[in-house]
């Protein structure tokens, strides 16, 4: 994996982040961990691990958990504009290499992608079959709680022949692709 000090050689004055393929990895570099808040005394989370050099000090890597908790309120948001915008440059990467039907393990990284991915779907501007998977983070989000649903008929199976609700991804353990 690649470190802080891999990234700081990139820039030492403008946070970089850099995801692993799968997502389930970050590395930032030294200005990226300043500005999501993680020093040597930043406890670990639960579900996830910020790496640590054999000093004690952050290595720049977050996993799982950690990665989402501490860039959630760091990463600039997307408009839903610039979300259409990545699923139909995707889409057509996809297509142009003979890919018909995909899915999305994570349904994005909530509601709002979630939202974007359908949209872009039903307006026929991303013509792939896809089955999203819902994150389970997300379940209370997307379907209520308390018995109030606010997307009433959303199950797994609904949709569409071209966009259809998947399983709900749930995982305990990792990602076996990082090692």
């Amino acid at each position: 994996h690649l470190t802080c000090t891999d990234l700081d050689r990139v820039s030492q004055k403008h946070p970089v982040c850099v995801f692993h393929i799968t997502r389930h990895f970050v590395t930032l570099n030294s200005m990226g961990l300043l500005a999501a808040g993680i020093s040597g005394s930043t406890p670990q989370p639960s579900g996830g691990y910020i790496g640590m050099d054999k000093n004690g000090n952050p290595n720049g890597i977050l996993a799982e958990n950690a990665a989402i908790h501490y860039l959630r309120n760091v990463l600039p948001s997307r408009t839903p504009e610039e979300l259409a915008a990545g699923l139909i440059q995707a889409g057509k990467m996809a297509l142009s290499r003979g890919i018909t039907s995909i899915h999305d393990a994570a349904a994005g990284i909530g509601p709002a992608d979630f939202a974007a991915l359908s949209a872009v779907v039903s307006g026929d501007l991303l013509p792939l079959r896809i089955q999203g998977m819902v994150p389970y983070q997300f379940i209370e989000t997307i379907y209520g709680s308390e018995g109030v649903y606010p997307l009433s008929g959303f199950r797994t199976g609904s949709g569409t022949n071209r966009f259809k609700i998947g399983p709900v991804k749930i995982f305990i353990d990792g990602s076996i692709q990082g090692y």
